[in-house]
């Protein structure tokens, strides 16, 4: 019996991660299982960039919108279905999955319930807190210990795994490296502005700390546009903090494609994010970071002298940003081929 490969995803960073890993597979003519768990919505992101449709949605009607209560809830629900459907194909012999979501995390407890050998891809990132972020963190823990084959992003990733580990950069520059190829310079951008983004759970969950990302942003020297998502935007309403940002140099903007918000990335300044990707696009495109969390799972960066850790406090001044090449520790593309490389000799 021929033996497959299931591709388990449930997040839109996680598609757009995985995205290259499924071109790759595709241009071989390799075929594989698409399980999508159905936590978020990827209609759009698969016609954009036309890979195949998954095969399998396990729970199309429950996904969750961003509530990391629910997100446990949804989790429980999905993982028992997710077992069966795998237990039930004899052929899938390796399940990969990717990252530090609740898809991960059921993608890898669903994988080792039903008998098959577990793939971690993004393997090895630590913040050295569990509860930042959260529950991020704690996903990669339980996900790397539960692994068979742990692809890690650096150097410094692969030495803290054991056992069967490849060490092939970060899939997230070969998405970056595609999605460059389409771009196009934003219009009605000022030649100099910031990007921001704030999404994570301990900080629009803090009002204490939303005061202090706000008051952050609203000093940074030039136009900050601030991709702001439902949640973030709900919380700052909550707080009674939404007028100081209109009154401000801040500009929110509406929901954007993934090509369309690279573009914008591509002629930016400098970018402020509590998410992880978008710190690895900042050191991909060159761009100046700040990170508004108190740790970072991508500590490596904080190296290159170009990326600042907030903690939430005052930053002395903006010196740092000045767009300069530096040294990548998470490469700057072929993971994915790396990936497909190895699974395909298995």
């Amino acid at each position: 019996m021929t033996k497959k490969i299931a591709i388990v995803i449930g997040t839109t960073a996680e598609y757009i991660k995985m995205m290259p890993v499924f071109k790759e597979f595709e241009k071989r003519k390799i075929d594989i299982e698409f399980i999508h768990t159905g936590q978020h919505d990827l209609s759009e992101l698969i016609k954009t960039f036309k890979t195949q449709q998954p095969s399998i949605i396990v729970n199309p009607k429950d996904g969750f919108k961003g509530d990391t209560g629910s997100a446990f809830g949804w989790a429980k629900t999905t993982t028992p279905m997710l077992k069966k459907i795998l237990k039930e194909n004899e052929k899938i012999e390796y399940v990969i999955c990717h990252g530090d979501t609740m898809s991960t995390l059921i993608a890898t407890i669903a994988g080792r319930l039903a008998g098959k050998k577990i793939v971690h891809v993004e393997a090895g990132l630590r913040s050295g807190n569990l509860f930042e972020p959260f529950p991020e963190e704690i996903v990669r823990r339980i996900v790397d210990s539960l692994s068979d084959v742990k692809f890690a992003v650096s150097n410094k990733t692969a030495l803290r795994l054991k056992n069967e580990v490849y060490n092939v950069g970060n899939t997230s520059i070969d998405a970056l490296n595609i999605a460059l190829k389409t771009t196009k310079k934003p219009k009605g951008f000022p030649k100099k502005y910031a990007v921001c983004t704030v999404h994570r759970h301990e900080n629009i969950k803090s009002k204490k700390r939303m005061i202090s990302i706000l008051d952050l942003i609203t000093r940074i020297p030039m136009p900050v546009y601030f991709a702001i998502h439902k949640n973030t935007l709900s919380k700052i309403e909550e707080y009674g903090l939404k007028d100081e940002l209109i009154n401000s140099n801040v500009k929110i903007i509406d929901h954007k494609t993934y090509n369309e918000f690279v573009g914008i990335l591509k002629y930016s300044s400098l970018i402020l994010t509590d998410g992880g990707s978008m710190q690895e696009e900042a050191a991909t495109l060159n761009i100046p970071c700040v990170i508004l969390r108190m740790a970072t799972e991508r500590e490596e960066l904080l190296e290159r002298g170009d990326q600042v850790l907030s903690k939430f406090g005052k930053i002395g001044g903006f010196n740092f940003i000045k767009k300069k090449k530096l040294y990548n520790p998470y490469y700057n593309g072929g993971a994915s081929k790396q990936i497909v490389d190895i699974m395909v000799r298995k």
